[in-house]
C-alpha cells in the first residue's frame, strides 16, 4: 500500500508512527528541470509527535533547516485505511485484525527504538532506522526525486 500510494506522488500517513510524503524542491527543479509546468518533488519523512514522545525518541535531523514545519507544502497524504488494507492486500484478515496487528507492530518497534537499540525496518519505500534513540528514515534510491508533469 505504501509503495502504491507513494508511486502516484501522494504521501501516506501512518498516524501512530509517521508520515511519508513529497514536497516541491525548487533547487532540484532548477537542476533537473522536467519541462514547463513540471514540479520536482523530494521525499519527506516526519515522525509522529506522539510516537516520538511516547518512546523518548529524537529525530536525528531535527535541526535540518530545509525541513518545513508547514504541512501545506507537502503533497496530499492518504490516511491509512485498515478496511482497504485488509480487503486489497489480504485474503483472510479483517480490518480489526489489520488494525490490531499494525498497532502492536508500531508499538513494539517504538519500544525497541526507545531502548536505544539499533533498528532498521523496511517500509517499501525505504527504511525506518534508529540508533541510540535517534530516529531517521532512509528512502530507497528510486524515491530520491520525482518529476510530476502537468496534465494535458
Amino acid at each position: 500500500w505504501v509503495c502504491d500510494v507513494f508511486d502516484k506522488g501522494r504521501g501516506v500517513n501512518l498516524t501512530a508512527c509517521m508520515q511519508l510524503t513529497w514536497m516541491p524542491d525548487e533547487a532540484e527543479a532548477e537542476i533537473y528541470g522536467g519541462g514547463e509546468g513540471a514540479v520536482v518533488l523530494r521525499p519527506v519523512w516526519r515522525m509522529a509527535e506522539g510516537f516520538e514522545k511516547a518512546h523518548g525518541l529524537r529525530n536525528k535531523y531535527k535541526t535540518d533547516k530545509r525541513r518545513p514545519e508547514d504541512a501545506a507544502m507537502f503533497s496530499k497524504s492518504e490516511e491509512i485505511n485498515f478496511h482497504k488494507l485488509a480487503m486489497r492486500y489480504s485474503k483472510s484478515l479483517s480490518k480489526d485484525q489489520c488494525f490490531s496487528a499494525l498497532r502492536d507492530m508500531f508499538r513494539r518497534i517504538g519500544q525497541v527504538m526507545g531502548e536505544g537499540k539499533d533498528v532498521k525496518v523496511f517500509f517499501g519505500v525505504g527504511d525506518l532506522c534508529s540508533k541510540d534513540k535517534q530516529a531517521w528514515f532512509s528512502f530507497d534510491g528510486h524515491y530520491h526525486r520525482m518529476v510530476k508533469k502537468p496534465l494535458g
